[in-house]
């Protein structure tokens, strides 16, 4: 190859728009997956939940028999603590009892 076969077929021209990465796309196609995944997830946790939420879907529609409510309790951070408190509880209402007598 010689210096005078070479041929300059265009100018070079500078791109001033990036071709890549599009930011644009790829934020909206983020967006776009973690909606969906949100909702699939939300969906299937939702159509697998055995868990009871009415009464009414025991006795009605199990044909099961009501024996009671258990209310929530919360968490006991020490058993001797809620014994203790309960011990105190039970000797102020004993003292109370006898100054009304």
């Amino acid at each position: 190859m010689a210096v005078s076969n070479v041929s300059i077929v265009s100018k070079d021209t500078k791109n001033t728009i990036p071709v890549s990465p599009n930011v644009k796309l790829i934020t909206l196609a983020g967006f776009v997956v973690g909606v969906v995944t949100a909702f699939v997830w939300g969906l299937i946790k939702e159509l697998t939940d055995r868990t009871v939420k009415d009464l009414s879907f025991l006795t009605e529609e199990l044909g099961l028999t009501n024996l009671g409510v258990i209310s929530y309790i919360g968490n006991i951070r020490d058993l001797k603590e809620v014994t203790l408190q309960d011990g105190q509880h039970k000797q102020t209402q004993q003292s109370r009892t006898k100054r009304c007598i």
